[in-house]
This record gives structure tokens, C-alpha cells and sequence, in this order.
């Protein structure tokens, strides 16, 4: 496949010639008729430029035009064989733009006339790219091929997560409260920055949503982190080779377009940049918690872990809320890591570790407000708790925890 165009230049050059050769070829496609609409005869122009285009410069247009022809030939099938990779490799989901748009190109082999329309791209294109083909630099068969080989890109990358996509559309379309299978632009983007994310925070979730906790580690990543461009292209490098994929340029591409969105974006935001749980996260209440072996294994990992990565970490080792009173009550962490922690808690897990904390300071029955009062006076961790339930209070965790049973009901 060849980008070349004609200049304006190599017209002027040529002008005489290249008029002659399509007088030539209107005589031809007029077959008997006496004349054409000007619109017409400047298609056909444009047309057998973008023929000549395709072939290496000769005295002889018209042996250039045949030659252009010819490879435009070989190309359609070229073309064609990596529209047959793109129908071997289609999602599995019924998103209508997307399967409309890969049935039309596969009429374009049929319809496509290198003769007299060679410019022209005779079907619907619906579906759009995350980057998309210019219309303008790449015309007919070249942009079909352009647009084909970006598609089975996107197809190739989302094949990795074939088992995770209908999960991933059904909360994409609950969250945005749209019906995917007829408003989605583009299917791969969704999946990539999804992917990117849990690989930004080392994520070791199945599935492709992201858990609210996943969502606020973002969101500090984002906040805190001088150089988060870098982070994301190590974390894109990182997903790559995790698939095997060698040939990067096309990510990277897609990449730019998201640091750009993500620029300014507020937590908040976030929840509807990405697709994210609306289950918080459960600390389980009657667990026994981990046994002795495994509770001090993780903590031993602990020195290991990045501060801001701790949330998110103990949230995938801890399933109980004792567990997280025993690491409290070793006082290895520092004030920032465990202010970290317990702000990452949702508001039905931080009222349950409210109402274990009123008992540790014997305020078992005392209403909210007495109980972060009587915080205040305790041990570390119970001033924070305090700190984070006063700094940013969720408008039902008051109720959540008037209406807990109490503590010593459930131990």
C-alpha cells in the first residue's frame, strides 16, 4: 500500500497529459453518452490521480495507470485477507454500529471500482476508532485498509479479556445510563483504560471493573504523583509485555488521548471516566479473621509495599475487621499510612469499625457525635478515625451507625 499523492505541483508539471489520459477515460466511461455533470468529472479526476499515485512514476501515464491499477488490485486482496483476520477475531458483543460497519466493508470489496472510483469509499463507515483514519490523507482503498488494520488492533487487545466484556458493558451501561449496544462510539477504548488503570495500581482483582477502593487509589495516584505521565507509559509498557505485544505504537498513540483526558480530573470525575463497582467493599464481621501464619506473612510483606499502594493491598489480604484491629494494634504503621487505610474504608466498614473502636473506649452506647468526641482522647489510630469521619462525613454513615447492632451483639 502506497500513501502517495499527486502534488498540485506534479499536476502542473504534468498538466497536459494527465488531461489528455482523462479525456481518454471519460470517453470511456461515458459510452455513449454526451456529457457529465462538472461534480462528476472532478471525481473522475480525483480518481485517476489516486491511481497514478499508486504507481512509480513513468513517461507513459498511461502505463502508469495500468500499473496503478494492478496494484491496486493486489492490495484489494491484501486488504481483503485482513478483513477476514478482523471477522476471525470480532467481539462478542452486540453493539450495532460496530457489527453494521465490519458487514458494510465487506460489500466495499464488491462495490469498490479502482477504475473510475478508486478515491471513493462506497459504504457506511459508523464504528469509530479510538484513532481514527483521516478521511483527508488517506482515501478508498487505503483508508479501508488503514481503518482495518486499526480495527483488528483494537480487536487483538480486547481478545485478552474476552471472559471479562459483558460484565465490564452491562456496569458500563448501568453507570452511564445509556443502552451500550446502540450509543458506544468505540468498545476497545473502554477496555484499555480499564486494563491501564488496574495495571496503574498493581491490581491483582480478576475482571476489568474497578472496585471504589481502585478508584480512590487512582484519584491519589493522580493527585500525588510528580511524574504520572511516566507512571502510566511504565504501566502501559508493563501491560504489553504482560500479552506478548511488541509493537506498542499504536497504545501509545491511544495513551496520549488519555493523559490529555485525565488532566484536572477530579475523583468524582473519575467515577464516570472509568467503570467502577457501585458494591462497596465488605469487612466481614463474624470472619475469625486470618490464623496466625497467615496474618504475620503479610505482615512481614508490609515494608514492601508503597504507602499509597496499602489500601488497596490489605483490602485483597484482609477479609474480616479483625484483622485490620490486629494491624492497628502493633503500631508499625505510620500515622499518614494508617490515616490512608482507614479513609479507604467505605461507609458501611468504617460505622462497623466505629462501633468496635466506642467499644474499645468504652462508649458502647454513646451516639456519633460522643463517640468521636471520646476518639479524640484515645490511642493513634482511634484519633484518626475520628479525623476521617469529621473531615469528609458520608451523608449516611451517621444513620449506618445508629442502626448497627452493637458490637457485642456480633462478636
Amino acid at each position: 500500500m502506497t500513501n502517495n499523492v499527486l502534488t498540485s505541483l506534479t499536476f502542473s508539471d504534468r498538466r497536459d497529459a494527465i488531461l489528455a489520459l482523462l479525456r481518454k477515460e471519460l470517453t470511456n466511461y461515458l459510452s455513449g453518452s454526451s456529457s457529465l455533470p462538472v461534480e462528476e468529472v472532478e471525481s473522475l479526476l480525483q480518481s485517476l490521480l489516486f491511481v497514478l499515485s499508486h504507481a512509480a512514476p513513468h513517461d507513459s501515464l498511461e502505463t502508469q495507470l495500468t500499473e496503478g491499477k494492478k496494484q491496486l488490485s493486489k492490495q484489494l486482496a491484501v486488504t481483503q485477507e485482513l478483513y477476514q483476520m478482523v471477522l476471525d477475531t470480532m467481539l462478542p458483543l452486540e453493539v450495532d454500529a460496530y457489527r453494521q460497519t465490519v458487514d458494510a466493508i465487506g460489500q466495499f470489496f464488491t462495490d469498490y471500482d479502482y477504475d473510475y472510483h478508486a478515491h471513493d469509499v462506497p459504504v457506511y463507515i459508523d464504528y469509530w476508532l479510538a484513532l481514527p483514519v483521516d478521511d483527508l490523507r488517506h482515501q478508498g482503498l487505503d483508508f479501508i485498509d488503514r481503518y482495518l488494520q486499526h480495527l483488528a488492533i483494537e480487536n487483538y487487545f480486547c481478545s485478552f479479556y474476552i471472559d471479562d466484556l459483558a460484565d465490564l458493558f452491562d456496569s458500563y451501561e448501568q453507570q452511564l445510563k445509556v443502552n451500550y449496544r446502540h450509543d458506544i462510539n468505540n468498545l476497545f477504548k473502554v477496555v484499555f483504560k480499564q486494563a491501564l488503570a488496574k495495571q496503574l495500581i498493581h491490581s491483582t482483582k480478576p475482571g476489568l471493573i474497578l472496585s471504589p477502593l481502585e478508584s480512590s487509589q487512582i484519584a491519589l495516584l493522580l493527585k500525588d504523583t510528580p511524574d504520572i505521565h511516566g507512571q502510566l507509559a511504565l504501566s502501559l509498557d508493563q501491560l504489553l509485555a504482560n500479552q506478548g505485544i511488541t509493537d506498542s505504537s499504536y497504545y501509545k498513540a491511544c495513551l496520549r488521548d488519555i493523559r490529555v483526558e485525565l488532566t484536572g480530573l477530579q475523583h468524582d470525575s473519575l467515577k464516570s471516566y472509568f467503570v467502577v463497582s457501585s458494591k462497596e467493599r465488605d469487612i466481614f464481621i463474624s470472619h475469625p479473621g486470618l490464623d496466625n501464619q497467615q496474618f504475620t506473612r503479610i505482615i512481614g510483606e508490609l515494608a514492601q509495599i508503597d504507602s499509597w499502594r496499602l489500601p488497596l493491598f490489605l483490602s485483597e489480604q484482609f477479609a474480616s475487621i479483625t484483622d485490620y484491629l490486629d494491624l492497628f494494634a502493633l503500631e508499625i504503621l505510620a500515622e499518614v499510612e494508617l490515616k490512608g487505610i482507614i479513609a479507604s474504608f467505605d461507609p458501611h466498614s468504617l460505622a462497623v469499625l466505629l462501633r468496635f473502636a466506642s467499644r474499645q473506649v468504652d462508649e458502647p452506647f454513646s451516639s456519633f457525635s460522643e463517640t468521636l468526641h471520646a476518639l479524640t482522647a484515645s490511642e493513634t489510630w482511634h484519633q484518626l478515625l475520628a479525623e476521617v469521619c469529621e473531615a469528609d462525613p458520608h451523608p449516611h454513615l451517621i444513620d449506618l451507625f445508629e442502626a448497627l447492632t452493637l458490637v457485642d451483639d456480633f462478636d
